[in-house]
């Protein structure tokens, strides 16, 4: 195989020199130019790998981000490479550890808990199925012992009918409520891995301004804006409520949540990043980036609500639920209703007034 490799080579050379081209004048191979602060991430990230150990179930969701953070620059095979040259590491060891932090992010503070050992956590991460993840992390909670042997068995995906049905043709409410588990699913992993790598540039983009460092805007904007406006999509179609115009012929489109509230909030800065317009002069931008955007960002990320979040109750969110439904009776039988979107409608009804809403249990 070597020698014909080798002979291909030489016949390749032969062949240029018989055209008159020498090698020096063959155009290079496109290679991917890095910006200046693209350069700072990529040693900022190969720092930070070095001086980690891989001892602790912290330091290998910590290992999982740094490499994250080069992922999101460097083209498959430059990564590649880069892990080598620069961490020493092999490229199965680096993406066993940036799907650890993708993955599992969401069991951080139950895996650390549990001093996960890395296996394990390969395991876990190596699985497309997130409920049997969940049952296995559960396990890990209630103090079951758990090695990465057992999580394999436990995960290892059950072979299906013959003559099982797809979910899109699956009839009546179990289909529609299967189809739509599969969509939120799949759209949630789209989503998380977008926000990862916008929540990356930002926090690259605070420590270099915490650092005394100039962030150029524009550069920043280049990197996120247009991965958050598809986050902003997708999160309208997953979490969104929905706007019903009192007439019939106006489709219904998803609205904003409460501006009040963390999601609400979320949902404003998405919207405003995805624009590179609306972001503020640079007088007020460093300000704007680390006090707004940045903790914004991490409610989307993080497990644990803020210190000063009210509990609620599952009583309340029952009442809450009751005065939505009730609400939106009462825009689609009200004649007068108002054309402006109501907060508490969600489209759960059929458009004909007058008509009780039927909910499934």
């Amino acid at each position: 195989m070597a020698r014909t490799k080798k002979k291909l080579a030489e016949a390749l050379e032969a062949s240029t020199v018989l055209a008159g081209v020498s090698k020096s004048d063959m155009p290079p191979a496109k290679e991917v130019v890095l910006t200046e602060q693209q350069e700072w991430e990529l040693e900022d990230a190969a720092d930070k790998i070095r001086a980690l150990g891989r001892r602790t179930t912290e330091q290998a969701f910590a290992l999982g981000e740094q490499l994250a953070r080069a992922q999101a620059i460097l083209p498959p095979k430059r990564f590649g490479a880069w892990v080598k040259k620069r961490c020493g590491y092999t490229t199965k060891w680096a993406k066993n550890y940036t799907s650890v932090y993708h993955k599992l992010t969401r069991h951080k503070e139950t895996l650390e808990i549990a001093a996960a050992p890395s296996t394990l956590m390969f395991a876990l991460a190596a699985s497309h199925d997130d409920g049997r993840v969940d049952d296995v992390v559960a396990m890990i909670a209630r103090g079951e012992p758990v090695t990465a042997a057992k999580a394999k068995d436990m995960l290892q995906v059950e072979k299906l009918p013959a003559m099982a049905i797809d979910p899109l043709n699956m009839p009546g409410r179990a289909g529609f409520r299967k189809v739509a588990e599969q969509r939120v699913k799949s759209q949630m992993t789209t989503f998380y891995a977008l926000l990862d790598n916008v929540l990356g540039h930002v926090e690259s983009a605070v420590a270099r301004i915490k650092e005394g460092k100039r962030v150029i805007k524009s550069e920043l904007a280049a990197a996120i804006q247009y991965d958050c406006r598809h986050v902003h999509d997708l999160f309208a179609l997953t979490m969104a409520p929905y706007y019903v115009a009192k007439e019939p012929y106006i489709n219904w489109k998803p609205t904003t949540i409460d501006a009040t509230t963390g999601w609400g909030q979320f949902q404003a800065i998405l919207h405003r990043l995805g624009s590179q317009e609306q972001w503020p002069g640079r007088e007020e931008f460093s300000t704007w980036l680390i006090e707004e955007v940045y903790p914004k960002l991490r409610f989307a990320i993080e497990s644990e609500a803020p210190a000063d979040a009210e509990a609620v109750s599952e009583e309340s969110v029952e009442a809450q639920a009751d005065v939505t439904v009730k609400s939106e009776i009462a825009l689609l039988n009200e004649v007068d209703a108002p054309t402006q979107p109501s907060e508490n409608v969600v489209p759960l009804t059929s458009r004909r007034r007058n008509v009780a809403l039927v909910t499934a249990e």
